[in-house]
């Protein structure tokens, strides 16, 4: 992690010492101008970004929805296990009442 923030510190003091150099050969005029358009932009758009934070719009809101997957498709696939299972018929049947009792445990409170 040293190093990590040894070449961080040396790429950015290197990026300080040529950002200086271009901006020594310009006019006092330029660096207001360039400082001007800075501000400007940077904060219109932070204007532009508190606006729409506070304007409700819902466009680019993400939405978390979980995924179910449907009982007619539970019940197929325990068909489809007995059918194809090499496991004997009791340990079928433990197994299938573990999932049973697992998907109880997601449904009430204390489970969850």
């Amino acid at each position: 992690m040293k190093q990590v923030n040894k070449v961080y510190l040396v790429a950015q003091t290197k990026w300080a010492q040529w950002m200086a150099k271009k901006m020594a050969k310009l006019s006092h005029s330029a660096l207001v101008v360039i400082w001007s358009l800075f501000i400007g932009i940077s904060g219109g758009y932070s204007i532009y970004m508190i606006v729409q934070g506070f304007s409700g719009a819902t466009v680019n809101n993400i939405k978390i929805t979980p995924i179910n997957k449907p009982l007619q498709l539970l019940q197929q696939d325990d068909e489809i296990s007995k059918e194809n299972s090499s496991a004997d018929k009791d340990k079928f049947e433990k197994i299938i009442r573990f999932r049973a009792y697992i998907d109880s445990l997601g449904r009430c409170p204390t489970g969850k």
